[in-house]
């Protein structure tokens, strides 16, 4: 994940792009320490979902955009 994301930070710095958001959920736990330790922020807004069981595999998403998940 910090790899990545790296990638990811590493070509918006590239283009010069003015912001850089990310969205994972926090059992990405990975990410989520990664970004807290580079100085991004967590959001106030909070996505919920209901699932039963482990088929979702959150701890493996970053989005770096609008998600929709079905």
């Amino acid at each position: 994940m910090p790899a990545l994301l790296a990638l990811v930070e590493n070509h918006a710095a590239e283009i010069g792009a003015p912001n850089l958001y990310f969205s994972t959920p926090l059992a990405n736990h990975t990410a989520v320490a990664w970004l807290l330790g580079r100085g991004y922020a967590i959001d106030p807004f909070i996505v919920s979902y209901l699932a039963d069981g482990d088929w979702l595999k959150v701890d493996r998403w970053i989005h770096t955009g609008i998600s929709y998940i079905f």
